[in-house]
């Protein structure tokens, strides 16, 4: 654990870990279940990636794949309200996309939005600090 450890690298690893959680999270959504096991398979395939292209982990290394991975919760929750925009609307991509802030002027799409980002917030927490935690004993 003591050697060398290129951030650079292990971000663009952790960033394409995050990829696979984040796709995981659009599908499992479709399937109608709020994807807070996804956002532990964030945590686990950007710390992997971190470390695969990185050379190792490091404490700032865990701490950036947990940014990043809060980041990506976000971005996975609007997209899968993308897509199920385009599903229900049949719009494209693009405009199922920009369509959100005016769906969130609605109270009810709003609350279910929120609602849901939230649970998925927590459920990711959830998931993932056990695993911050055991690394850190690891480390020791």
């Amino acid at each position: 654990m003591d050697k060398k450890v290129n951030m650079v690298t292990g971000i663009v690893g952790a960033l394409i870990g995050v990829l696979i959680g984040m796709a995981a999270w659009v599908g499992i959504y479709q399937l109608g279940y709020i994807a807070g096991i996804a956002g532990f398979i964030m945590m686990i395939c950007s710390i992997k990636g971190f470390e695969l292209l990185g050379g190792g982990i490091n404490v700032p290394g865990i701490i950036v794949c947990v940014v990043i991975d809060l980041a990506a919760v976000y971005f996975a929750h609007k997209l899968a309200i993308t897509v199920s925009v385009m599903q229900e609307l049949e719009y494209s991509f693009n405009r199922s996309y920009s369509y959100i802030p005016y769906l969130l002027e609605y109270e009810e799409f709003a609350t279910a939005y929120y609602k849901d980002l939230a649970m998925g917030y927590g459920l990711t927490l959830i998931a993932i600090i056990p695993s911050i935690i055991n690394m850190f004993k690891r480390r020791k």
